[in-house]
């Protein structure tokens, strides 16, 4: 089959998958946080901001650099504003049939071949449910992109071996594109030299030359807006456990992400670590799947590449550093990208009737993944079915419906989610919410001394202790309250609106005009 009528009908079955993603128009989980409030997305802040802060500056810095991510959340704000996400979603399914359509022309362009089948595979694949039909996941799909198109640029160099230069600086370009999306974009450096391996030596030391420039820029660019050079979240899931727990806990995310690839039934919105395997079925798992690669290597050979690309691309998941979550569907884009000429080539080896029966499977279980998105209470209740003793999860189930108005059933909600975490600071702010609107005032300022009782380093907490200490006239202390919640962060508008209104409650006007304005230049909206 042409590359053209071949690309049309992966374009079409592509959209045949996502289609359930055009008809959403609700937010999820924390799309209004990240998203919505964000100054720089709503244009309250100038584009050259996205560049100078962390990615979630606004409500509280995670680590993340992202200024393409941001730009491209700002397009969509211009676009189509805040009161639907249909046409945001519609973006995410442009960017992602874009994406589709740059992986099919590069494996055609590299090999001569189309791996159709691998790449009908990432193309409607479940796991991409994550990136496709969430708006907050708009990452991991426009780091997808932008590192495909970097591997283009690279591609037409390399047909250009005369010009050393020009390699070395289409590589550098190349992989700081993604990085300007995601910190997975790194991942595309594994990419840029495999492409650059069959030209010979030269080639190869150019392109590792040119992935070194990047790298240095990204770093260099990271520790300017950030304050530091490597990439670290703020609350790192495993950062107190030993290396070899580490290294245990992402065996069983590796294993599970093998899982999800050739079994994706029932794809969780999100994991905890209680959703993991157990680790004889990991070992089982990854044992398997060995197995499989083997049997087919000895009936037809295949690159060592293609195989080392995507379990390269797996190596982050063994949290060597505890530099973030240790499992997200999301994180599997970049993998699953990789691995589309392996697929391809394991999917050949099967039974003629069985690729396409897997093809048409992997529908029905993408269309019921895009349902987890409908909304928050559906995200959250989704996760909850893969983790029912989440009390992240149950409080989020809470959130969304206190955001209903359904303050009775988010009271139930944020309550089992204190049954398995009492100390956790931010349902105690969020059942306080519910029981300030259910007129219960009594109650809801001890869950508010509670939020700070088991939150000291919680904003949220001062900010909404400091509210309640404002209603009742007590503004010295509401003063003392957002003082605190600036000085844990200072980049909170509301903590500096809530302390302007104390300082005037004060009578103190110089110092509540001046927090006034710093909460003006944070969210000038």
């Amino acid at each position: 089959m042409r590359i053209g009528p071949a690309l049309l009908l992966l374009l079409g079955f592509t959209l045949l998958a996502w289609l359930p993603a055009l008809q959403l128009t609700d937010w999820t989980a924390d799309d209004p946080q990240v998203v919505l409030e964000h100054p720089v997305v709503t244009g309250a802040h100038p584009a050259s901001a996205a560049f100078a802060h962390d990615y979630t500056h606004h409500i509280g810095d995670s680590g993340q650099w992202r200024p393409a991510s941001t730009l491209s959340l700002r397009a969509d704000h211009a676009l189509y504003g805040p009161d639907s996400s249909r046409g945001w979603h519609h973006s995410n399914l442009l960017l992602h049939l874009i994406t589709v359509a740059l992986a099919a022309l590069l494996a055609y362009r590299t090999q001569a071949v189309l791996p159709l089948l691998g790449v009908a595979v990432y193309a409607v694949h479940p796991i991409l449910s994550d990136s496709v039909a969430w708006v907050s996941g708009r990452p991991a799909l426009l780091c997808a992109l932008l590192g495909l198109s970097g591997a283009h640029l690279f591609q037409s160099a390399l047909s250009r071996p005369r010009n050393r230069a020009l390699i070395t600086l289409s590589a550098t370009l190349a992989l700081c594109l993604p990085l300007l999306a995601k910190e997975d974009g790194v991942l595309f450096a594994l990419l840029l030299l495999l492409l650059a391996a069959p030209k010979g030596t030269a080639a190869l030391r150019r392109a590792a030359t040119g992935c070194a420039l990047a790298l240095g820029l990204w770093f260099a660019a990271r520790a300017a807006a950030l304050g530091v050079a490597m990439p670290a979240a703020a609350h790192p899931v495993l950062a107190d456990a030993p290396l070899h727990e580490r290294l245990l806990v992402g065996l069983q995310a590796a294993a599970e992400s093998i899982r999800l690839g050739f079994v994706p039934w029932n794809v969780p919105p999100r994991y905890e670590l209680e959703s993991l395997p157990g680790v004889q079925i990991s070992l089982l798992l990854l044992a398997a799947f060995g197995v499989f690669v083997f049997l087919a290597h000895r009936q037809r050979p295949i690159r060592a590449s293609l195989i080392a690309l995507p379990a390269l691309a797996l190596v982050p998941f063994l949290q060597l550093l505890p530099a973030g979550e240790v499992f997200a569907p999301r994180f599997l884009h970049i993998p699953l990208l990789f691995s589309i000429p392996l697929v391809d080539r394991l999917l050949r080896h099967l039974p003629r009737l069985l690729p396409p029966v897997f093809l048409l499977t992997l529908l029905p279980l993408t269309w019921v993944s895009i349902s987890s998105y409908e909304d928050a209470e559906s995200y959250w209740r989704a996760s909850l079915r893969h983790a029912p003793s989440s009390p992240v999860a149950w409080n989020g189930l809470g959130t969304a419906l206190a955001d209903d108005g359904r303050h009775e059933e988010a009271m139930r909600s944020l309550r089992t989610s204190l049954e398995y975490d009492p100390g956790h600071s931010r349902t105690w702010s969020n059942l306080a919410r519910s029981l300030y609107a259910s007129g219960r005032e009594m109650e809801a300022v001890d869950a508010l001394r509670a939020a700070v009782r088991t939150g000291p380093r919680n904003p949220i907490a001062h900010i909404n202790w400091g509210r309640h200490l404002a209603r009742q006239g007590r503004h010295a202390e509401a003063r003392e309250a957002f003082l605190e919640a600036t000085r844990l962060r200072p980049h909170s508008a509301p903590a500096w609106d809530g302390l302007s209104r104390a300082e005037a409650g004060l009578g103190r006007a110089p110092e509540a005009e001046a927090a006034l304005q710093r909460a003006h230049s944070l969210r000038p909206d």
